[in-house]
């Protein structure tokens, strides 16, 4: 468990969901989203803040979940100002790929029609795939 002066505990208030600069904790912003789309942004979210582990990992895993709901997710998850505000808060904290994946979750998100949900995941999945690839290509 935390420190009686630790503000973050491992389990209930871990830091890689608590730290970002936009000034909320992830759960805030999945809350409005379907299971698949939440755990995309999860992994969005802390990518390389998680103690020991890789943010291309990280990256992978939301590329998966995004891919998966690409394939299967057909309930649309109406549309929140909400859930707009939150993303528009988080993205200057990206650079261009990691945002322009967010803000295609996030119209994908916002949208009833299939077919430009399943495009906006799809070129999410191409945003955290090339952010993937340069980081690896930096790493090297």
């Amino acid at each position: 468990m935390a420190r009686a002066d630790d503000p973050y505990d491992p389990i209930l208030k871990p830091k890689h969901y608590n730290v970002h600069p936009a000034g909320f904790e992830c759960i805030e912003l999945a809350r409005h989203l379907n299971f698949c789309l939440g755990n995309a942004l999860k992994y969005i979210w802390r990518a390389g803040l998680k103690d020991g582990e890789h943010e291309t990992k990280d990256l992978a895993k939301a590329v998966w979940y995004l891919q998966d709901e690409i394939a299967h997710g057909e309930i649309h998850i109406r549309a929140s100002a909400e859930r707009s505000e939150l993303f528009d808060r988080i993205l200057p904290h990206y650079n261009e790929r990691v945002a322009e994946a967010l803000r295609r979750l996030r119209d994908a998100a916002n949208d009833p029609d299939l077919t430009r949900r399943r495009r906006d995941l799809g070129r999410a999945v191409a945003a955290l795939t090339d952010e993937m690839v340069h980081r690896k290509e930096g790493s090297e």
